[in-house]
């Protein structure tokens, strides 16, 4: 009875799901049982009968068909750690806009990066430039700089001039410069010209230009945390995979990269914030 019992189990490999958890104990790779509840129907053996081995299968598919395994694509970045290049590159975007939008504001010399990064919103496919739309805009849709649209040239000591490239964009120009940061007030000049006045640095004008600033700064910061955190959900995925010190140093990288970047923002900001101060 018993080897016949023992045989027919040895052609199955049974999911721990059925084995009944108060009747076998684990050993090695395999379960020592002295009763498998099995469809529904239990086998039973004694303690004088042979024992039976029933192969563990943990790691199979559970009920609902996900795997109890981590994916291959958790594995090699357990193996590997964080992806810290892949960080770094995003947070170097963010220093990239915020220098490309502390360019555009005023400085000593007039320049035409003084509004060469302002987007400008172009007018939807058979919609006519300056046309305003029945349904509501999506907010940032379509939005391209300025000098990918126009060229910008120095008219005289305190004022710029645009040349847009189709004629149709001087009232999406016009709107855009209006628009901006910076106090601009844009003119239509010659035809399809646009000349627009550089206000004088007045204090009031100038404690306008250091909100923007710091606007921008905090926007870069809010930026940088928001990368920060898809690393340590990157270590969270992993940390029961790898050692808590293992863990704790990838945080720890992650960390170091965001006071890193953090500073150079500051840094950037206050010489922007100094160099406002010092025009006169």
């Amino acid at each position: 009875m018993h080897r016949s019992t023992s045989s027919l189990l040895s052609r199955f490999v049974v999911s721990p799901a059925f084995l009944s958890r108060s009747a076998f104990r684990p050993s090695g790779r395999y379960f020592t049982a002295s009763a498998i509840q099995f469809h529904g129907n239990m086998l039973r053996t004694n303690s004088l009968s042979p024992r039976l081995e029933i192969f563990d299968c943990r790691g199979k598919k559970k009920k609902g068909g996900k795997s109890s395994e981590p994916s291959s694509a958790l594995q090699d970045m357990a193996a590997e750690g964080v992806d810290m290049k892949y960080l770094e590159e995003k947070m170097n975007k963010t220093l990239e806009y915020l220098n490309n939008m502390l360019s555009g504001l005023r400085t000593e010399r007039l320049s035409p990066s003084l509004i060469e990064n302002v987007m400008i919103e172009l007018p939807a496919k058979g919609e006519k430039a300056g046309e305003e739309k029945k349904k509501k805009k999506k907010k940032g849709g379509n939005l391209v700089p300025l000098r990918n649209i126009a060229d910008i040239s120095i008219f005289d000591h305190r004022t710029l001039v645009v040349h847009p490239h189709d004629e149709a964009l001087q009232k999406s120009i016009i709107k855009g410069l209006n628009t901006a940061e910076g106090g601009f007030n844009p003119q239509p000049h010659e035809g399809q010209g646009i000349k627009v006045p550089i206000p004088k640095m007045t204090l009031e004008f100038r404690e306008q230009l250091e909100k923007t600033i710091n606007k921008y700064c905090e926007e870069c910061k809010e930026s940088l945390r928001r990368v920060r955190r898809e690393g340590m959900d990157q270590v969270k995925k992993i940390k029961t995979m790898v050692s808590k010190d293992e863990a704790f140093r990838q945080e720890k990288k992650i960390q170091e990269l965001l006071d890193r970047m953090t500073k150079a923002v500051n840094d950037r900001t206050a010489q922007k914030i100094v160099e406002i101060k010092d025009i006169q």
